[in-house]
């Protein structure tokens, strides 16, 4: 998906929520993401869509390199 399929409808949704929190899953694993910026741009675009936060998933199967893709897309967002 490109950042704007992601972008896009958690936007509509944080229009839409009230007073509930917003929560962006994003997978940190390939085929989902295949670079550190892939991870950094959708964790950027789903921050600038109102959500009120980011999980990320699939830590048992993901390379420990990927934990850094994480810690850096939190810092970017941030």
């Amino acid at each position: 998906k490109s950042v704007e399929d992601i972008r896009k409808p958690i936007s509509d949704l944080t229009s839409r929520r009230g007073s509930t929190p917003v929560f962006a899953g994003l997978q940190a694993v390939s085929p989902y993401i295949h670079t550190r910026q892939d991870l950094i741009d959708r964790t950027i675009a789903v921050a600038e869509a109102g959500a009120d936060g980011v999980q990320y998933y699939h830590y048992g199967i993901m390379p420990l390199e990927n934990l850094s893709w994480i810690r850096d897309a939190i810092f970017a967002a941030a």
